[in-house]
């Protein structure tokens, strides 16, 4: 019998500090995203008190200092390094190992009966711990849709395992958006029917689903009926439209702040999308004030090409249009945004006699560079000379990439 195990790491970047950092550990901690915006993880101590992920820093400051909360910048370094070493252990208790994202991986394994499979996964979340500090929730099925649903339910178990063959009870106490591959949008049409939760999606009917919605929803629902049908060597379909969006703090004066921000986020859109063979054909920007400024304002704008295109500079040069469309004059921004619309594959791109010529092979060789040499090597100076120091004002140590923040234990 075949189960796949799916590992997550428990709030894994509020752990990951605290592997370095003895001396916090039973206290609050939070960290913050890039920027220091906002909260993206925190520990079960900062919970109970209250703090929620996706919260304003700004907004929470004060009472972080008055209940004595411990504040953390994003130091991913130290977190790829935590991921390898714990996916690193996992990968020891299984033949097959896919790792789906920086806390969450998966196994399978096909020579174990239900019993043995149970003590297996402790085993491993102990062998985890023990050696890597990485506290791990384990969740197991005949399916990978289920395997995801248990690992939500393992979270509230004693012990960090759980087992879930075929849809049960349990899965009341998941809602239709905990479903993997589901999302808030899916979810909300899901609810107009009457389905909320992740059982009574279950009980629908696959052909009725797949003619309502598409193929992967009906799969997802055969998946959570114990019928095998997604796997992670078969490929997945491109993303159709790409966004990367942000609301800043603290807020961006003047234009040319504005632009800058706005290039930043076109960068990493257009890194996703060129990572993915596509070319972009339509781009939109949007910028916006606070709510509670005085004239509050939001402002979007598009731009169709003629002919699809990945060339940063040519992308670059029509987000400042756009911004300068948009901006007004001594306004205070607080909300920038960057999407591309509509795609084309580049693996069926028609080429076009006059068409403008594009520098695939630059981008081809920018990217090589960032990802040899690390982000931000070579970036374009319209995101600003000094882009790469993102403020990260509680940037903790990095004790397994930096020689200097190396751990020093006195005997």
């Amino acid at each position: 019998m075949k189960y796949y195990l799916m590992i997550d790491a428990n709030r894994f970047y509020a752990n990951a500090e605290l592997i370095y950092r003895p001396d916090l550990r039973g206290k609050p901690i939070i960290v913050l995203s890039n920027g220091d915006s906002s909260i993206v993880a925190l520990n079960r101590q900062a919970s109970d008190l209250g703090f929620k992920r996706m919260s304003y820093y700004s907004e929470i400051k004060g009472l972080a200092e008055a209940k004595g909360v411990n504040v953390f910048s994003s130091n991913y370094s130290l977190y790829n390094s935590v991921s390898k070493a714990f996916m690193s252990v996992a990968s020891e208790f299984a033949n097959e190992q896919f790792i789906y994202s920086i806390d969450e991986c998966w196994l399978t394994i096909d020579t174990l009966s239900e019993s043995e499979i149970i003590e297996h996964a402790k085993i491993i979340r102990r062998e985890i711990w023990r050696r890597t500090r990485v506290p791990v929730s384990i969740g197991i099925a005949k399916t990978m849709t289920l395997s995801k649903c248990a690992s939500r339910l393992a979270k509230s178990n004693s012990d960090g395992v759980f087992l879930l063959i075929g849809p049960n009870r349990s899965l009341v106490d998941l809602s239709a958006n905990d479903v993997w591959g589901i999302g808030v949008r899916r979810a909300n049409q899901l609810e107009h029917s009457g389905v909320r939760t992740a059982l009574a999606l279950s009980k629908q009917c696959p052909t009725r689903i797949r003619k309502e919605f598409n193929i992967d929803v009906e799969k997802t629902v055969r998946e959570l009926n114990n019928e095998p049908c997604f796997s992670w060597y078969e490929s997945r379909p491109d993303k159709k439209q790409i966004f990367s969006t942000r609301t800043v703090s603290p807020r961006l004066a003047g234009l040319i702040n504005v632009k800058r921000a706005a290039c930043e986020l076109l960068n990493l859109a257009s890194l996703k999308a060129r990572n993915q063979q596509s070319k972009i054909k339509t781009i939109t920007v949007h910028i916006g004030t606070s709510s509670d400024t005085w004239k509050p304002y939001f402002k979007r704008n598009l731009h169709h090409f003629d002919y699809a295109t990945s060339d940063l500079i040519i992308l670059s040069k029509v987000v400042n249009f756009l911004v300068d469309s948009m901006y007004v004059p001594g306004t205070e921004i607080s909300k920038v945004g960057v999407g591309f619309l509509a795609l084309e594959s580049k693996r069926n791109e028609q080429l076009d006699l006059f068409g403008t010529e594009d520098r695939d092979t630059f981008m081809g060789l920018f990217d090589q560079i960032n990802r040899r040499f690390g982000k931000n090597t070579v970036f374009l100076a319209n995101t600003g000379i000094d882009k790469a120091k993102v403020e990260r004002q509680f940037l903790s140590k990095s004790p397994t990439t930096r020689w200097r923040d190396i751990v020093v234990v006195k005997a």
